[in-house]
């Protein structure tokens, strides 16, 4: 199988006409182009070429969800024309056994020795693991993990908010935490714009958009597993979940059901009746009856446990008003601050720590005019990568530079033994949307636990913070690819 795979691999650089001294500028491991290189989706479509698979049997349930190419003859052709790429131990063949099985264990997470264990050909001149994860890391932009099927489960780390300004998204970041199966969520730094949010509820069609929570999930449920998961919507005048004297509550509820297919969850919104009603700033509450409501509300995008996402568009059950229920809701937004709570019935879903969670809930405000945010992340990082890269991003680019200036703190981290003291001024340019900032990482061959520091953020200029430190974590062995 072996000879016939190389064979298969020259007959497919003939026939294009292809030389193998090709660019690799423009070449990405993304065969499916869905914006990221998954094993079980890019890595598979790569070793059935390399084994002569072509139509159907190339690309059936290998094509991510949201994937832009997704034709057998697409795919075979990206791949032919690109086939010098695909040499990936340097031997001037394509190999299934080789440079497939390679670039598979790469996007599993192998690193070392193990990536490339009785995976060369007698004849690579491309052979030390460092050189084989170099060339790979330059195909690939982001890597999808594969996701498992344990059930509904977050991914540690933010909760996306896109909003949207002028039409544009405005993408703010969510730091969650779990208690008494309540997730909160509080969007901080930034703003909702109230414009949108009106537009939204405006009897006429004036383009607004539903803002959407992004869950960020490693795992879904097995193949052929289903179930129905009752919503039900609150969004609250002032900063909690309860109602004071002179605020008002909308509420409403539906149901949604889901299918898994173990790759991908399909959300489907059954068209239902809902209630819709409006407790008044004086305690009024005003009823009305939404006929023929199926519009979409919880939606699962993306594939591998990289990119996944549950979708919660927030307002999808007021796009006209109210109107066509009764309730008057154009105008309803000022600037201020609001409080939306989620409660999920029938759905088990857990946080990253696998701890329960039945309902999502946090407080926002509006502004008119919304700034720009700055969030930054926390960063796991192996003592001998030297360099710890920590990105920090804006909900949206800003007409102006942003600046903010940094400093690192110790926890259990040492300055000077494990890390380098740093402090200085991050400048993100007009126009950009993100900055790293680089600590340098003393590595040593003392046996030792994870051990952290903080990079701490200060005075924005031209930007709110939504997020002031990192945790950045330091750890003896590799970080796998897939965690």
């Amino acid at each position: 199988m072996r000879i016939e795979a190389r064979k298969l691999a020259v007959i497919s650089l003939l026939t294009v006409g292809i030389s193998w001294f090709s660019n690799a500028e423009n070449f990405d491991l993304d065969i499916d182009s869905d914006g990221q290189t998954g094993a079980l989706t890019d890595g598979l479509l790569i070793l059935r070429h390399l084994f002569g698979f072509s139509g159907s049997t190339l690309t059936d349930g290998a094509v991510a969800l949201g994937a832009s190419r997704t034709s057998p003859e697409a795919v075979r052709e990206y791949l032919q024309v690109n086939a010098a790429e695909l040499d990936i131990d340097g031997d001037s063949e394509t190999d299934a056994l080789t440079d497939g099985l390679l670039i598979l264990r790469y996007l599993f997470g192998f690193r070392g020795d193990t990536l490339v264990s009785a995976a060369l050909s007698g004849s690579a001149s491309r052979s030390v693991p460092s050189d084989i994860e170099s060339y790979l890391s330059n195909r690939i932009e982001t890597i999808a993990c594969p996701i498992e099927t344990e059930g509904f489960r977050l991914k540690t780390g933010s909760i996306t908010w896109t909003d949207y300004v002028d039409g544009s998204p405005n993408v703010h970041k969510l730091y969650p935490s779990t208690a008494d199966e309540i997730l909160t969520a509080h969007l901080i730094g930034g703003a909702i714009d109230l414009n949108n949010l009106n537009f939204l509820l405006s009897p006429e069609d004036d383009g607004g958009k539903s803002p959407a929570i992004s869950l960020a999930i490693n795992s879904i449920p097995a193949a052929g597993s289903t179930g129905t998961v009752g919503i039900s919507l609150k969004l609250y005048d002032g900063s909690d979940a309860a109602r004071d004297q002179g605020e008002r509550v909308i509420q409403t509820a539906i149901n949604v059901e889901w299918e898994s297919s173990g790759t991908a969850v399909q959300f489907t919104t059954p068209t239902q009746t809902i209630n819709l009603t409006l407790v008044t700033a004086g305690g009024t509450a005003v009823e009305g009856t939404q006929n023929d409501f199926g519009g979409e509300l919880l939606t699962f995008r993306g594939s591998g446990a990289t990119g996944a996402t549950l979708d919660l568009q927030l307002a999808s059950f007021l796009t006209e008003g109210g109107a066509s229920a009764g309730v008057d809701l154009s105008g309803h937004f000022v600037v201020g601050d609001y409080f939306f709570q989620v409660v999920l019935a029938g759905f088990e879903i857990n946080d990253a720590n696998n701890a329960k969670f039945t309902t999502i809930q946090g407080s926002f405000s509006t502004d008119d005019t919304p700034g720009v945010a700055a969030y930054v992340e926390d960063v796991l990082v192996t003592e001998s990568a030297g360099t710890a890269t920590v990105p920090v991003s804006l909900s949206r680019a800003s007409n102006d530079d942003v600046s903010l200036q940094y400093q690192t703190e110790a926890v259990t981290a040492v300055a000077g033994t494990d890390y380098v003291t740093s402090s200085g001024t991050l400048t993100v340019s007009a126009g950009d949307t993100s900055g790293n900032i680089s600590i340098d990482i003393v590595g040593d061959s003392n046996d030792e636990n994870p051990e952290t520091l903080i990079l701490r953020l200060t005075d924005p200029v031209n930007a709110a913070l939504g997020r002031s430190s990192s945790e950045i974590t330091l750890v003896d062995g590799p970080v796998a690819a897939c965690q």
